[in-house]
């Protein structure tokens, strides 16, 4: 970033947000791969960054013409002096490509502009989903025999509770993971997140889980170096008539001293069965009523966004 003048802007990038990784194709170990990038969309202080993963040859022509992995990164400038948003320059669209992924950009954002404003830790569920969740009240409700036990019933072998595919992790994070601002790197949290998802994912299914795709998040607060991480998965919502299915991962940070938790961001997982069928997971609880509806509505969003790039 420069000024009129041409002098350098005192800026730092940082990462706000993920907003999608999505694997095309299973990588190779006998293919070399070229990885790039572009800036797609721009407002006064943040920034898209369009990644994009293909095979190349020996000559590093592209060996086909579609993707193997491809992803969405918020970045935002922060004045190094008083960490306050700075302003970054305006992007300048020359060709109907950097339209076309400026408008999906756009497009992107304004949806998930809409669905945070009707989050269900501010909203209640839509006509739509009231339903969805009578029709599972009355699914499982013959497995339950209080409000306030487990249930006595077995499930049937192609069902599981959700509260039962909880898996955790507990990390002490060191300094060799910081990143230039004295935090600990996000890729790291990304990493330790997928790392658990993946375990939960093969345990569920009893087979090695393939990944699909990473959904949006943000980074709400940074990691300090010391801190003790928890990370909870679960198993939130499947999908059976494509064998897909997302596993949350919620991060927290445990203050020893003080007695406290807070959550710093929750990653939400898409993982594919290879082979077979996959149980169908299922609330008991209210609260897992929500979590089954945010990984329902995070699914909705990952069709919605390969909808709209084969549409433009």
């Amino acid at each position: 970033m420069s000024d009129a003048n041409g002098n350098i802007a005192p800026l730092t990038i940082v990462t706000a947000a993920v907003d999608r990784i999505d694997l095309s194709s299973p990588l190779r170990l006998d293919r070399n791969y070229r990885i790039s990038g572009m800036v797609t969309y721009t407002g006064y202080s943040s920034l898209e960054v369009f990644m994009t993963l293909n095979a190349i040859d020996d000559k590093g022509n592209i060996i086909d013409s579609e993707r193997v992995l491809s992803a969405r990164f918020t970045m935002v400038a922060r004045d190094k002096y008083t960490d306050k948003a700075a302003q970054v320059n305006p992007l300048l669209l020359q060709n109907d490509e950097e339209r076309r992924l400026f408008k999906i950009a756009e497009m992107i954002k304004e949806h998930k502009k809409t669905n945070s404003q009707r989050t269900l830790s501010k909203l209640p569920p839509t006509a739509e989903e009231r339903i969805i969740m009578h029709d599972l009240w009355l699914e499982t409700n013959s497995y339950i025999t209080s409000l306030y036990k487990s249930s006595t019933v077995p499930l049937p072998r192609d069902m599981a509770w959700l509260d039962e595919t909880t898996m955790e992790s507990v990390t002490l994070c060191f300094p060799q993971e910081r990143n230039i601002h004295n935090k600990i790197f996000g890729g790291y949290l990304m990493r330790l997140a997928h790392e658990l998802a993946f375990a939960n994912a093969s345990v569920f299914i009893q087979d090695h889980a393939l990944y699909v795709s990473l959904d949006d998040f943000s980074f709400r607060a940074p990691v300090n170096i010391g801190s003790i991480l928890r990370l909870t998965s679960e198993v939130v919502y499947t999908q059976r008539e494509s064998n897909t299915f997302q596993v949350a991962v919620r991060a927290d940070v445990i203050d020893n001293t003080k007695g406290t938790v807070h959550n710093t961001n929750t990653f939400y997982f898409t993982f594919q069965a290879p082979n077979g069928p996959i149980k169908k997971v299922i609330p008991r609880t209210y609260s897992d009523m929500m979590k089954y509806l945010e990984g329902r509505r995070r699914h909705t969003m990952g069709s919605y966004i390969a909808k709209l790039e084969q549409a433009l």
